[in-house]
C-alpha cells in the first residue's frame, strides 16, 4: 500500500533514481516516499531524510544505499515499523548489523563474509517482524491493477496475466523482463530474490499455492537453497498449476564418492527428477515461455494424440514429423491439408470437427495467408471456432511468436484470457511446447503416491548409533561391515551372513557356522567387482574347496578375507545395485541400476530424489533401459518387483532420517521370482550435506 525508496536520487543510472522512475512511471497506486538526507524533493516528490520522518504507514522499503549505511536503515525500518525489506545493494561483508551495533552506532567489526552479515541482516528483520527480499536482488513487480508496482531496476516489465515469475538471478532479470514483455507474457508477480538470504524460490510456491491471481508458475533458477523442501511443495502446487521451471548448470554432477564408479548425473537423470514432482523442465528460457504462455491460455491435454489441419503441406508434414519425433501420436496418421486458399468459414469447421473429436487430445492449426490477405478473417474465425473447445489448440498463425491480437481472447485487465490461441514461428516450436504440456497432463492424470509406511523400522536406533559413531565435529568416514550391518537392521535390510576370518581354519569354522555352500571374498572393492572376479570365490561346496580357495585368493588379497553365505537359487537371477547419493543440486538421492558391465559403462541408473512414496519407487525400479533383464529376458526367470520396490522405500527412509549417510551403495543385490539377497555393501558418515545457500537460511 505503500513504498519508501531509501537512497532515492536524481542522480541518472542510481539504483535510487531508477527504482523511484520506475514506480512513478507504473503509476503505483499507493504513495511512493523517497528517502534521503541530502535534498527537499527526489523527481518532484517530496524527499524525507530518514524512513522515520515519514508521516503515514510504510508497508515496504526498498533500500538501494551502499552496506556501509545498512545498519542505519535496518534500525529506522525497525522503529517505523516497515513489514518488507527489498535490498538491492550487494552483500554486507563490512558491516557487522549487531544490535550493538544498531543501539550505538559504534564503530562496525572489520572481516564478516557475506554469508554472515546476510543472516545477521535476516536476524535483525526478522525480530522486527519484517521479511528481506534480497540482498542483491532486481526486486518484484506485481501487475494487479489495483496495485501497479514496479519496484524493480527493469524499465520494462510485461502485462498483466496469470503467471508468477521468480527469477533468482539480478544481474538476467532485466533482459529477461524486456524479452517477456516484448513477447506479451502476462505476468500476475515477478520476484527477483538474489542472494536468497531470507525470501527464497520455495516461499514463492507456497504463496503462488494460495494466489488466485497465478495459474501457472515460472521458476528461472540457479541453484536450490533447500531440494528436499522444493520436491515437497512443487509436488503439491502441481496438481492444481503447472510449474515450469529452467535451471542453469544442467549437467549436475554427484558429489564424488571413492572407487571407479563416481559419475555424473545423467541429463535424463536430471529430467527424470524434476518429472518426479511434475515440474515441467526446459532447457532454455525461450522454451519455458512458450509453454508457460500455452498452459496460461489453453487446457491441460489429457492425451498425447494430436490432429494437424492447415492449409500448406509442407508445414504439416514438418508437424507431423516434429510430433513423431516428439513421441505423439498422430490423428488419422497423417495431417489434414484444406487448400492454400481454403476460405474462413471451412477452417472454422475444420477446427470444430477436430477438436468434437472423442480421440483427438489437442489441434495443431498451420497456416500461411494467400499472398495479398491479412489473414484478419481466418483469424477471427479460428478463435470463434475453439471459443468453447476443452483441449489445447495452437497454431503458427503468420509466422508470429506469442500474442496475434486477433486471436486473443480480453481479459478484463487487457491481458490474454483462457481461450486465447498461440502462435509460434515454426511448427517445432509449437509441438515442443505441447509435448511438455502433454507430459504434464500424463503426470496430473497418474497416480500420485503415498509415503508408505513400512514395517520393521526402528528410526531411534539409527539415530542412537550414528550419535555413537561419529560426533558432532568429526570428520566424515567409511562404516565398518559391522557397523553398516547394524544400521541396515535398523531399517528391515537383510545382508547375507558373512564373518570376517584371517586363515583357512577360521574361514573352515565360519563355514561350518554359516552353513554351506559359501562365497570367499575380498575386502578390496576393485578386486571385488571386477569384470574377472578374481576378487571372489564363488559356490564353496565344502571345506577343502574353502581351504584351496583361501590359500589362492589370500595370495592376491591377503590373509583377511570374507566368508558369505550364497544366496538362494531363487533370489539369484539378476544382478542390481541400490545406492543412496547425496547431490548438491538435489539433495539426497536413491538410484537404481541392472548390475554389469554394461550398465556400468553407459552408467544406466535410474534416480529418483527423498523421500520416496510408493509410485515412485515402482518407477524406479522400470526406469533403467535394462529393465528387460528382470522380465525373464533370453529365458531368465521373472524377477518379482515386490522386493526391489520395497528395498528402494526402506532406503529413502533410511535416507530421509539420517541425513549423515552421505554415500551408501548396495552391490550386488541379487533378485529372483521369490526376493532379493543384500550381499555387499559401503556406507560413509559424516556432516549432513552442505546446500547451496542453506547456510544462509534461517528456517
Amino acid at each position: 500500500r505503500s513504498i519508501a525508496v531509501i537512497g532515492a536520487s536524481d542522480e541518472p543510472t542510481t539504483l535510487g533514481q531508477i527504482v523511484l522512475e520506475n514506480l512513478l512511471r507504473g503509476k503505483f497506486s499507493g504513495p511512493v516516499y523517497p528517502v534521503t538526507p541530502d535534498t527537499v524533493s527526489v523527481q518532484g516528490v517530496r524527499a524525507y531524510s530518514s524512513v522515520t520522518d515519514i508521516p503515514d504507514p510504510v508497508d515496504l522499503a526498498v533500500v538501494t544505499v551502499p552496506d556501509s549505511t545498512a545498519a542505519e536503515v535496518v534500525a529506522a525500518c525497525r522503529a517505523k515499523g516497515v513489514h518488507g525489506l527489498v535490498v538491492m545493494t550487494a552483500g554486507f561483508a563490512d558491516e557487522r548489523l549487531s544490535d550493538e551495533k544498531l543501539a550505538d552506532d559504534g564503530p562496525a567489526d572489520d572481516g564478516l563474509a557475506d554469508d554472515a552479515a546476510d543472516r545477521q541482516l535476516v536476524a535483525l528483520a526478522r525480530g522486527a517482524g519484517m521479511r528481506v527480499l534480497g540482498p542483491n536482488c532486481l526486486g518484484l513487480v506485481n501487475t494487479d491493477p489495483s496495485v501497479r508496482m514496479n519496484a524493480t531496476l527493469a524499465p520494462v516489465v510485461p502485462p498483466p496475466g496469470r503467471i508468477g515469475f521468480f527469477c533468482q538471478s539480478g544481474a538476467l532479470g532485466v533482459a529477461i523482463l524486456a524479452d517477456a514483455a516484448n513477447r506479451g507474457l502476462g505476468l500476475s508477480t515477478f520476484v527477483s530474490a538474489g542472494n536468497r538470504a531470507d525470501v527464497s524460490g520455495n516461499d514463492l510456491l507456497q504463496f503462488w499455492h494460495a494466489d488466485d491471481r497465478t495459474e501457472v508458475v515460472l521458476l528461472y533458477l540457479e541453484s536450490f537453497g533447500n531440494p528436499r523442501k522444493f520436491a515437497r511443495l512443487a509436488r503439491v502446487l502441481a496438481r492444481t498449476k503447472p510449474v515450469i521451471a529452467v535451471k542453469s548448470g544442467r549437467n549436475a554432477t554427484l558429489t564424488p564418492a571413492p572407487g571407479p564408479h563416481s559419475t555424473a548425473l545423467s541429463k535424463a537423470a536430471v529430467a527424470s527428477l524434476f518429472a518426479q514432482s511434475g515440474v515441467i523442465r526446459t532447457d532454455t528460457l525461450a522454451a519455458a515461455f512458450d509453454v508457460a504462455q500455452l498452459l496460461s491460455t489453453q487446457p491441460v491435454p489429457l492425451g498425447d494424440r494430436v490432429a494437424v489441419i492447415g492449409n500448406s503441406t509442407a508445414l504439416g508434414m514438418l508437424a507431423v514429423d516434429a510430433c513423431l519425433d516428439a513421441g505423439l501420436r498422430i490423428a488419422d496418421d497423417r495431417p489434414r491439408d484444406l487448400g492454400v486458399d481454403v476460405i474462413p468459414e471451412d477452417l472454422a469447421a475444420a477446427v470444430r470437427a477436430a477438436t468434437a473429436r472423442p480421440d483427438v487430445h489437442a489441434l495443431l492449426v498451420v497456416y500461411v495467408p494467400v499472398v495479398a490477405t491479412t489473414g484478419r478473417a481466418h483469424a477471427a474465425a479460428l478463435r470463434a471456432a475453439v471459443s468453447q473447445t476443452t483441449v489445447p489448440v495452437l497454431t503458427t498463425f503468420l509466422g508470429v511468436d506469442g500474442v496475434v491480437p486477433r486471436l486473443v481472447v480480453p481479459a478484463a485487465d487487457g491481458s490474454a484470457a483462457r481461450g486465447s490461441v498461440l502462435s509460434f514461428r515454426t511448427p517445432e516450436r509449437a509441438v515442443a511446447a505441447l509435448a511438455h504440456a502433454v507430459q504434464y497432463g500424463s503426470w496430473l492424470t497418474g497416480p500420485t503416491g503415498t509415503i508408505v509406511d513400512l514395517p520393521g523400522i526402528d528410526t531411534e536406533a539409527a539415530r542412537t548409533l550414528l550419535a555413537r559413531l561419529r560426533g558432532p565435529d568429526d570428520p566424515d568416514r567409511a562404516l565398518t561391515d559391522a557397523e553398516l550391518t547394524t544400521l541396515l537392521d535398523c531399517y528391515g535390510i537383510g545382508w547375507l551372513p558373512y564373518r570376517t576370518v584371517g586363515n583357512a581354519v577360521e574361514a573352515i569354522a565360519a563355514a561350518d557356522e554359516i552353513g554351506y555352500p559359501v562365497s570367499l571374498k575380498s575386502f578390496d572393492d576393485s578386486l571385488r567387482h571386477r569384470i574377472d572376479q578374481s576378487g571372489v570365490r564363488l559356490g564353496l561346496t565344502n571345506s577343502d574347496q574353502l581351504a584351496d580357495a583361501y590359500d589362492d585368493l589370500s595370495s592376491i588379497a591377503g590373509p583377511r578375507l570374507h566368508v558369505q553365505a550364497m544366496a538362494p537359487r531363487d533370489h539369484a537371477e539378476v544382478s542390481t545395485v541400490f545406492a543412496i547419493s547425496a547431490d548438491p543440486t538435489f539433495g539426497v538421492l536413491v538410484s537404481f541400476g541392472i548390475g554389469g558391465v554394461a550398465t556400468e559403462l553407459f552408467d544406466d541408473r535410474a534416480y529418483r530424489a527423498v523421500p520416496l512414496t510408493d509410485v515412485d519407487a515402482a518407477e524406479l525400479i522400470s526406469a533403467p533401459r535394462a529393465e528387460p533383464l528382470l522380465n525373464g529376458y533370453w529365458g531368465a526367470g521373472v524377477v518379482a518387483r515386490a522386493p526391489l520396490i520395497d528395498l528402494a522405500l526402506r532406503l529413502s527412509t533410511l535416507a530421509d532420517d539420517l541425513p549423515e549417510v552421505s554415500e551408501l551403495q548396495l552391490r550386488p543385490v541379487l533378485a529372483g521370482p521369490t526376493g532379493v539377497a543384500v550381499t555387499s555393501g559401503t556406507c560413509r558418515i559424516g556432516p549432513a550435506l552442505a546446500q547451496p545457500h542453506v547456510k544462509r537460511r534461517l528456517h
